[in-house]
C-alpha cells in the first residue's frame, strides 16, 4: 500500500495500477490485516482500518473509490462519524477526500457535519473550528450557523467544560498531556474571537484555571506518598580481610 496507486493521483515514484486490477485490490484490502503490533485484537483491528483509510484517502482515484464503496458501503457510515481527536483520526481525511471528489453522499455529509459540530459545542474537540479542511465539508450556511452556536452555546459553558475535563482525569497520564487538547481548543477560540475582548477574557480565565490545575498536580510528587525505604543494619568488619593471593601470582617472572 506504500508503493502503488489505484489510478493516477499524481504521486511520484508510485506504481500506477490500471482499472482492470481494481477488483483484485478491493479484494486484497478486504482481506488485509496489518502486522500485529498490539496485543489487543481491538487495537490491531483499529490499526488495519487506519492503514486502509490512509491508502484510500491518499493513493486512490475517484473511479477506484466508487468501486470500493460499492463493495464496502459501510465505509460511508464509519467516515461520517469520526471519533474524537479529529486532527488524528483517519476517518476525517477520508471523508474530506470523498467530499472533494463528489463521492460523499449528502446524507453522510450532513452526518459528518453534525458529528464534528457536536464535539465542538460540548467542548470535547474544537478542531473543526481551526481546520479549514474540515470546514470545506460545511456549506456556507452551515459554517455561519456553526460559528454562531459556538458563541451562544459553548462560550457561556466554558467553566463547565473545564470542570468536566478535570473530573475525567486519570493519574495514568501526565496532567499537562491530558489537558493539552483542551488548551488547544481554548487557543482556537481565542483565534476565532480575537476581536471580542469579553470572550477573550472568558477564555483567558479558563486557560489560567486549567494551568493552575495542571501545576497543582505536577507539583504533587507521587513518590512522596511511598513509605520510606528501609535497609537492614550492616556491621562494618573490624579488620580488612587478608588477601591470600596476589594479582601478580600468575604472571611469569
Amino acid at each position: 500500500m506504500g508503493h502503488v496507486t489505484c489510478g493516477d493521483v499524481g504521486l511520484e515514484r508510485a506504481v500506477v495500477l490500471p482499472k482492470p486490477l481494481f477488483p483484485l485490490v478491493v479484494k486484497r484490502l478486504h482481506e488485509f490485516s496489518a502486522p500485529k503490533r498490539y496485543k489487543s485484537a481491538l487495537l490491531s483491528s483499529w490499526d488495519s482500518l487506519r492503514r486502509i483509510d490512509d491508502f484510500l484517502s491518499s493513493r486512490c482515484s475517484k473511479d477506484f473509490l466508487v468501486r470500493y464503496i460499492e463493495e464496502q458501503p459501510e465505509l460511508l457510515n464509519r467516515v461520517s462519524k469520526p471519533g474524537l481527536f479529529l486532527n488524528a483520526v483517519s476517518e476525517v481525511e477520508l471523508a474530506i477526500r470523498l467530499h472533494e471528489l463528489g463521492s460523499l453522499p449528502e446524507k453522510y455529509r450532513q452526518i459528518f457535519v453534525t458529528t464534528v459540530t457536536s464535539y465542538a459545542l460540548k467542548g470535547e474537540d474544537l478542531y473543526a473550528l481551526e481546520s479549514l479542511r474540515i470546514q470545506s465539508v460545511f456549506t456556507s450556511a452551515e459554517l455561519a450557523k456553526f460559528h454562531e452556536r459556538v458563541r451562544t452555546e459553548l462560550i457561556p459553558n466554558l467553566t463547565l467544560v473545564r470542570l468536566t475535563w478535570q473530573s475525567n482525569y486519570s493519574s495514568e497520564q501526565p496532567p499537562d498531556e491530558f489537558m493539552e487538547p483542551l488548551l488547544d481548543s481554548f487557543s482556537a477560540l481565542k483565534e476565532e474571537f480575537a476581536d471580542e475582548p469579553e470572550i477573550l477574557s472568558s477564555v483567558d480565565r479558563e486557560v489560567e484555571h486549567t494551568q493552575e490545575w495542571i501545576s497543582a498536580r505536577m507539583d504533587h510528587d507521587p513518590e512522596e506518598d511511598r513509605p520510606p525505604r528501609a535497609f537492614g543494619d550492616v556491621r562494618a568488619p573490624d579488620h580488612l580481610p587478608v588477601r591470600l593471593r596476589s594479582i601478580f601470582d600468575d604472571v611469569d617472572e
